[in-house]
């Protein structure tokens, strides 16, 4: 189950990375939008310019302890736009 903490401790990670690399957009869908309570992970989106702040974000990322909570998309705003990822999975913006 996905606490309010793990929101937070979120925020404070998105935050951290951000002051890395800027430009980043961060999303979260699924589960932990609909039912927090019973969700068992956090699905993220992660925008991002180039390959290369993917690669920084998500490295970024495994280093938090929240990791094993975390099911990572990482996408380019090419992407997002050609899927229409964002509307299709109702994702809201963090």
């Amino acid at each position: 189950m996905i606490s309010d903490r793990d929101l937070k401790r979120l925020i404070v990670t998105k935050n951290v990375i951000d002051a890395q690399l800027s430009g980043l957009k961060w999303y979260l869908f699924g589960s932990v939008c609909k039912a927090q309570s019973t969700a068992s992970d956090i699905d993220l989106l992660v925008i991002c310019k180039n390959d290369h702040d993917a690669d920084s974000a998500r490295n970024a990322l495994r280093k938090s302890d929240l990791y094993p909570l975390i099911d990572l998309t990482i996408m380019t705003e090419d992407e997002v736009i050609f899927t229409d990822f964002i509307e299709n999975q109702q994702c809201e913006m963090i």
